[in-house]
């Protein structure tokens, strides 16, 4: 099961004290309150979560800007859920990492990155968005980790926030903002947890990924639905002012961008998915899952790894566990591509 890197869940209250000892009196209570708030968002929307993560920031320093950024499996490429710059909220996008710029900083370095680091050369060979013609005059960006199958530390999340003031963020709002940070990183460690404690209770395999895919369905459901009420509303309604189509439209652009937030976390949930399960595996069930991949019988997989039949089921018994499949062909299917897409990213990159 995936983990945060030093704690399992949110920090308890004595440890969350000990955390912001050092913070102003003003942090302090904005940090406290983002603790209490953090707690009840397990299971509800990303785009809420992000959108009360940016508002929190802007009570710790000015926030012109803000963005979360998601790397996909092997960090070679980031994909953006949520960026706002001024109010107005951007296309999400993804791109491929690059070692020069943020992203790859951040997955080579492993630490907050701040502007007067380099005076914002870094941001300058990045991809840039929102208003063009400004420059961010302060910047902070923080990685969010979590632990692999093998309980080594990833970079999985970037987080930044920028303003156009110089000097905005001074140190003690930095340490705030890593906090503030890590409690989200936190909330979206635990919700894959939950999803990965249902295979840990055996249940019939597909059911927990049914389970993941339904909490989407259902919430793009909703969201599409109102946005379909709003303009069902408008059309009914050919006398409507100009100030009445203003406030429709505001809220189909709203609907909208939930709707494209909510579809980005399902992309890396999907493209995630077959690379975790593969990296959950022992050596050895990597080497019979292998075998599965090339349609072999229990018995040649038994007689090219040298082990009994016996051993084999065992193994092929904890690989549907893990895999939250019971058909065989579906598994052996799955790895085949893991392994095809694994070869071709390799070849890509030599």
């Amino acid at each position: 099961m995936r983990k945060d890197v030093n704690s399992d869940n949110l920090p308890t209250t004595d440890e969350l004290g000990n955390r912001v000892s050092t913070l102003d009196p003003t942090a302090t209570a904005v940090i406290n309150e983002a603790y209490s708030r953090m707690r009840t968002f397990t299971g509800r929307d990303r785009y809420e979560l992000y959108d009360y993560l940016r508002y929190t920031a802007s009570r710790l320093g000015k926030v012109d800007a803000f963005y979360v950024g998601l790397f996909q499996p092997g960090g070679h490429q980031i994909r953006y859920p949520y960026a706002v710059e001024d109010g107005v909220y951007d296309q999400t996008a993804s791109y491929q990492v690059a070692a020069g710029a943020t992203s790859g900083w951040m997955l080579k370095n492993r630490r907050t990155y701040r502007f007067n680091e380099d005076n914002g050369a870094l941001l300058d060979r990045g991809v840039r968005f929102g208003d063009l013609s400004r420059r961010s005059a302060d910047v902070v960006t923080v990685p969010m980790f979590r632990s692999r199958v093998d309980d080594v530390p990833e970079v999985y999340g970037i987080v930044s926030m920028h303003s156009h003031t110089p000097h905005a963020y001074p140190p003690p709002v930095v340490r705030a903002f890593e906090l503030l940070c890590k409690l989200a990183a936190q909330v979206m460690v635990r919700e894959v947890e939950d999803r990965e404690t249902l295979a840990q209770l055996h249940l019939d395999g597909p059911l927990s990924s049914l389970i993941a895919s339904n909490h989407f369905a259902d919430t793009l459901s909703v969201r599409l639905g109102k946005a379909r009420l709003v303009a069902e509303q408008v059309l009914q309604d050919p006398e409507a002012d100009i100030e009445t189509l203003r406030r429709s439209l505001g809220d189909l652009v709203t609907a909208s961008r939930m709707v494209q937030t909510e579809l980005v976390e399902l992309q890396l949930q999907i493209t995630e998915g077959p690379s975790r399960r593969y990296a959950s595996l022992t050596d050895r069930e990597k080497a019979v899952a292998i075998e599965l991949a090339d349609e072999a019988s229990n018995a040649e997989i038994a007689a090219r790894l040298v082990v009994s039949t016996e051993t084999v089921k065992s193994h092929i018994a904890s690989i549907r566990r893990k895999y939250e499949m019971s058909d065989r062909s579906a598994i052996g299917q799955e790895i085949r591509q893991h392994l095809n897409h694994s070869r071709r990213r390799s070849d890509s990159e030599h």
